[in-house]
């Protein structure tokens, strides 16, 4: 049982230390051309998706995963906090759900839909000049949040509670 302090500090210190990995991720990615593999020149997925497309984006829901493994372990179980499955889902989905509102707002409207930095070399198509395509991934980004979670908080859950 965790109390409800607890709770929102475990949400809001797991929601930092996820945007500060997150944008790292999207950083190392732009350097080593990754988004290249997974994404056309539309900015859509590629069709059909190359292999090493597949591989990026594997990585990157085994990164969610890790994540959530992780937290869980450094963030309860080493503290001798032992929430149910649900209360361990429910922390995950606002995390991850923090998570998508940081990618969508700040990373993806704010900085390369409205700011548009000359930078980082950003090409004229809807993924960065378009508020709606971003506000659109929103549904899909939820019911993943959903299920992401579920997963995650199932894995962290059998290993550690």
């Amino acid at each position: 049982m965790i109390t409800s302090l607890e709770f929102w500090m475990y949400v809001g210190k797991w929601s930092l230390v996820g945007a500060a990995g997150f944008t790292i991720i999207l950083i190392l990615a732009k350097v080593t051309k990754a988004f290249q593999l997974v994404r056309d020149e539309e900015g859509l997925f590629r069709k059909p998706m190359p292999l090493s497309g597949w591989m990026v984006m594997a990585g990157f829901v085994l990164a969610i995963f890790l994540f959530f493994i992780a937290a869980a372990y450094f963030g309860l179980h080493q503290k001798g906090m032992s929430p149910s499955f649900w209360t361990l889902w429910l922390m995950n989905f606002l995390i991850f759900f923090t998570l998508l509102l940081f990618d969508t707002f700040i990373i993806d409207i704010l900085i390369l839909v409205l700011w548009h930095p000359a930078f980082l070399k950003l090409p004229d198509m809807d993924i960065h000049t378009s508020i709606f395509f971003h506000l659109k991934t929103m549904l899909f980004g939820t019911v993943f949040s959903f299920v992401a979670s579920f997963v995650g908080s199932l894995a962290a859950w059998l290993i550690f509670f």
